[in-house]
C-alpha cells in the first residue's frame, strides 16, 4: 500500500498531464480502473467534471466510499466489479465517448485485466485517451512497471489492440520519463487518435 494515500502514488506530474490532455483533447469524463482507497479519484474529480472508478476489493471501496462522503463529492459513480468483465456494458450504462480518458490501472497482485479492458473500448467502438500505469517506458530503467506471468506491461503486447481502437497507424502516444516523475516513480504511457493540428 505504499504511496496508496497519495494521489497517482505521490506523483503530481501525473496530475498535470492528465489536465493537459484534457484542455488538449476536450475530456470531460474519466474512468478510473482501480479505485484503491480513493486517493486518485479525489484528484480525478477536481480535474474532470464526472468521474467513474471501480474496484475489485469491497475492503478498499468502503474505505474510499468513506473518503467520497467526507469530501462531499457530487461527480463521481463507483462500481464494485471487475472491470475487465464488465466495462463493455459500463461504457453503455455511462454513456462514454471519444471525449473520455481511461486511466488503467487496476492490475494488480497477479491479475491483469489490460486486454480485456482494451478490447472492451475497441468493441465499443470509441477513441477515447488512454492512460496506462505501471508500464515499461524504454531507456528508462528507473521507472518501476508490471509484468504479468513474464510480460511486462509494454507497447508490443498492446499494439494490436491499439490498432483495433484507434485504426492501423491512427494513433500516437508518449510515455512519462524518471525527470517527470516523483513518488513511487511508475512508468505510464499516454495514448490517443492522430493528432493533424
Amino acid at each position: 500500500m505504499q504511496n496508496q494515500w497519495d494521489s497517482f502514488n505521490g506523483d503530481d506530474h501525473v496530475k498535470n498531464e492528465f489536465r493537459y490532455l484534457r484542455d488538449r483533447f476536450s475530456l470531460t469524463s474519466v474512468v478510473e480502473g482501480g479505485t484503491c482507497i480513493g486517493s486518485t479519484t479525489l484528484a480525478l474529480s477536481e480535474i474532470f467534471d464526472r468521474v467513474y472508478t471501480t474496484e475489485i476489493n469491497i475492503e478498499f471501496l468502503n474505505v474510499a466510499h468513506k473518503r467520497f462522503k467526507e469530501a462531499k463529492l457530487k461527480n463521481v459513480v463507483s462500481k464494485l466489479c471487475d472491470t475487465g468483465e464488465v466495462l463493455y456494458q459500463l461504457i453503455s450504462e455511462w454513456g462514454l465517448s471519444d471525449d473520455t480518458l481511461f486511466f488503467l490501472d487496476d492490475h494488480w497482485g497477479s491479475y491483469c485485466p489490460l486486454k480485456d479492458e482494451l478490447k472492451a473500448i475497441a468493441l465499443a467502438g470509441i477513441k477515447p485517451v488512454i492512460a496506462i500505469h505501471d508500464f515499461k517506458v524504454p531507456e528508462q530503467p528507473n521507472l518501476g512497471y508490471d509484468i504479468y506471468n513474464g510480460q511486462p506491461l509494454e507497447l508490443s503486447w498492446i499494439f494490436s489492440d491499439l490498432n483495433e481502437i484507434y485504426g492501423q497507424g491512427e494513433w500516437e502516444y508518449h510515455y512519462n520519463t524518471e525527470e517527470n516523475s516523483a513518488g513511487a516513480k511508475r512508468g505510464i504511457i499516454y495514448i490517443y487518435g492522430k493528432v493533424t493540428d
